[in-house]
């Protein structure tokens, strides 16, 4: 698999390199057609890894809302990931800045459960 998407990634490059000077109007739909083919693998990929993670849960008594918890975070890591990787690459540094920050307190927000429910198990403990 990572074959097929590092052809995909270098063909586009090549492609953008070699039409820059004569098409250059088609160098972004070029970059944003690579990153929605890369971007399908990658949703295929991770789908596989959710249904490992939630095989593993069940097998193992963790409760499914820290698994919830563990999905939005993974899911924001990426997305977020992606659309600063976007926004660098077009020069766009201080949206991309902002979407860091936005991902940042988006995952803390979405386990502020989790962190309740460990620091009521230490304090428990004491």
């Amino acid at each position: 698999m990572i074959i097929k998407v590092c052809a995909v990634g270098m063909a586009a490059v090549i492609m953008t390199a070699l039409l820059k000077g004569y098409r250059s109007e088609l160098v972004p739909l070029i970059g944003i057609g690579a990153a929605l083919i890369i971007g399908s693998v990658i949703v295929w990929d991770l789908y596989d890894l959710i249904e490992v993670i939630k095989d593993v849960a069940d097998k193992t008594d963790i409760s499914s809302s820290y698994i919830a918890v563990m999905i939005k975070m993974l899911g924001i890591a990426y997305i977020s990931e992606i659309a600063t990787s976007m926004c660098r690459d077009s020069g766009n540094n201080m949206i991309a800045g902002q979407i860091e920050i936005f991902a940042k307190i988006s995952m803390l927000s979405v386990s502020v459960p989790v962190i309740k429910t460990l620091i009521n198990t230490i304090m428990e403990c004491l």
